[in-house]
């Protein structure tokens, strides 16, 4: 008889684990797709189609891959759509000797360092900074990713509370893969916007950017995106 209550325990304790198991399985936050790839696509592509501007804080941890030496910084990041233009405006404010202004228009990008009084100039490509990656995954061009990028879903991810569906994308052209390798984008599940993303470069260097109090269509002054440049500044053209 106590044999068989022990068995009977023993049956009784492993039909226990089996349902703890399954639930922390089922549980929030271990990676089970809620969406798949074609429906969060389709639905960046739709947030994408009413997209106009955003303005939110930033927080940026840069990455040298071979130390694992992190730079943190903040600011504020400005990004608007106009038909086939795009404009994005990166203030890093926050620690003061990381102060930077960086403006990305559809062809060119301009990068204030306050410090040194220094202007950096060129065209998008080659020394063009890494700012102008920031746009992926906001605006009408969510509607061609698939075609710039193979794109995986890695799954569902809560971040700071809010579900998100994780993607990650392989640039398909050599160029860009030249500068960036990976990107993944943490994509919040109710507005279909990221809400933070991961630049990786060849180096093992990457960048982890994180979108805070976001606002969308709220409308930004064009100034906005106009550098005031003092006139003694120093400009240096990259390419």
């Amino acid at each position: 008889m106590r044999m068989m209550r022990i068995m009977r325990m023993t049956r009784s304790m492993r039909y226990i684990a089996i349902l703890f198991v399954g639930w922390i399985v089922a549980a929030p936050g271990f990676g089970q797709a809620t969406f798949s790839l074609e429906d969060v696509l389709e639905r960046m592509a739709g947030a994408g189609r009413e997209f106009q501007t955003l303005e939110a804080r930033v927080d940026r941890d840069t990455v040298n891959g071979l130390v694992n030496d992190h730079d943190l910084t903040s600011g504020i990041v400005y990004f608007e759509v106009r038909g086939a233009e795009s404009r994005i405006r990166l203030n890093i404010t926050d620690p003061e000797i990381a102060r930077q202004e960086v403006l990305v228009t559809s062809s060119e990008f301009q990068s204030y360092n306050p410090r040194t009084n220094q202007v950096s100039l060129g065209t998008l490509g080659g020394g063009a900074d890494v700012a102008q990656f920031l746009v992926v995954g906001f605006g009408p061009g969510n509607a061609s990713l698939a075609s710039n990028f193979e794109i995986e879903l890695v799954g569902d991810e809560d971040l700071d509370g809010v579900r998100t569906s994780l993607l990650e994308l392989i640039p398909r052209s050599d160029e860009v893969r030249s500068r960036i390798s990976r990107i993944r984008l943490w994509i919040d599940q109710d507005r279909w916007v990221p809400l933070q993303q991961r630049l990786d470069q060849p180096s093992l260097n990457y960048q982890v950017v994180k979108y805070v109090s976001v606002t969308i269509n709220g409308g930004i002054p064009d100034s906005t995106f106009e550098l005031d440049l003092p006139d003694n500044v120093e400009t240096l053209r990259m390419n």
